[in-house]
């Protein structure tokens, strides 16, 4: 218990110290690694006699991944995996190594931020070796190498670290079936080997690609010659009006120059008796499209209960979200443009 303490404290220490701004998951190829504790324990089963248990020490277990994420959170991966027991049942002395290899699905649930839940299933094979004596005759009580069909199922917490790493705590539970061994005293199998382990998972994603800034703005041609002066035209209606509210980093709440646009545009609607009025939430470029959209919506909304306190009636107030897809000022991807954090309130007569 005192690993899982010390994997869990690990985990937060990194958390803590990486940041708290939100960041886009991942996606494309990815290697990692797997180090925790595991508890192994089965049944040896002889002719004719009922089946044994087979109890062990905890222990460590080791593992590597290579896999593919796809960024609607699906994940597929090859991991190979080792585990080595020490036997505790009294008299006996030795133990098992589990060497598996498994092909897992995962799936990565967003809990917004850099949190995500995993849940992950997997089949393959197992390779299970047995090394067990009488420790008072050292005659063979389990002993070879068998191998067998294996599956696990887990679930855990990842956390993203920066741009190209994430850290997870997982928990697994792991099968390798029946497996054949020998015996000095009589034919044996090793029945229903099975394993839980709490794991600290690191991954590690080489080919993302850091954002890419804006090409400068090519120069403006020379300014035409002004033209002649316009001929007299009838009184025009009055014109569309725009107020312009910007937002903190990966935030909905008005700040308190926010508050000021906004009593601004509300006292005009009351002033000129508007009739349509729009609010439309904009992001900068840092973060997945769809987690962007959504804290697009949140600012307009932000903006609109804002307007319906000063007095602006809901049912004039339409609201929508453009996440990253319209910026104020062209960027590459992942750029932090305070200009392009905003809501955009259109007031037509």
């Amino acid at each position: 218990m005192k690993w899982i303490a010390v994997m869990l404290a690990g985990a937060a220490i990194l958390a803590t110290a990486s940041g708290t701004e939100a960041a886009s998951w991942r996606d494309g190829l990815y290697v990692g690694g797997d180090a925790g504790w595991t508890w192994l324990y089965g049944k040896g089963g002889f002719t004719g006699i009922s089946d044994p248990p087979m109890g062990y020490d905890s222990d460590a277990r080791f593992s590597a991944t290579l896999g593919y994420a796809w960024q609607d959170g699906l994940r597929a991966e090859i991991e190979p995996s080792w585990m080595s027991n020490d036997t505790r049942v009294s008299g006996l002395q030795g133990g098992t190594t589990v060497a598996g290899a498994l092909v897992n699905l995962a799936y990565d649930y967003d809990l917004g931020g850099r949190w995500k839940l995993t849940g992950l299933a997997g089949i393959g094979g197992a390779q299970v070796s047995h090394d067990i004596h009488v420790a008072a005759t050292h005659a063979l009580l389990l002993g070879g190498k068998g191998a067998g069909f294996a599956w696990q199922a887990g679930a855990g917490l990842t956390y993203a670290l920066a741009r190209n790493f994430d850290l997870g705590v997982e928990y697994r539970y792991f099968s390798s079936g029946d497996t054949g061994a020998v015996s000095a005293f009589a034919p044996v199998r090793f029945l229903d080997g099975r394993a839980q382990t709490v794991t600290l998972t690191l991954r590690w994603y080489p080919f993302r690609e850091e954002a890419v800034a804006a090409p400068p703005p090519a120069p403006l041609p020379p300014a035409p010659p002004p033209p002649p002066p316009p001929r007299p035209l009838p009184p025009s209606p009055p014109p569309v009006k725009t107020f312009v509210v910007f937002f903190d980093f990966d935030k909905a709440a008005l700040t308190p120059e926010a508050q000021t646009t906004v009593a601004e545009a509300a006292a005009t609607v009351k002033q000129d008796g508007i009739a349509h009025i729009l609010v439309t939430g904009h992001t900068d470029t840092v973060g997945a499209r769809r987690y962007n959209h959504r804290l697009s919506l949140r600012r307009a909304e932000a903006v609109k209960t804002r307007m319906v306190q000063l007095g602006v009636p809901a049912g004039e107030i339409a609201t929508e979200g453009r996440g990253f897809t319209d910026p104020l000022v062209a960027t590459g991807p992942g750029v932090r443009e305070p200009k392009n954090r905003r809501a955009v309130i259109t007031l037509e007569p």
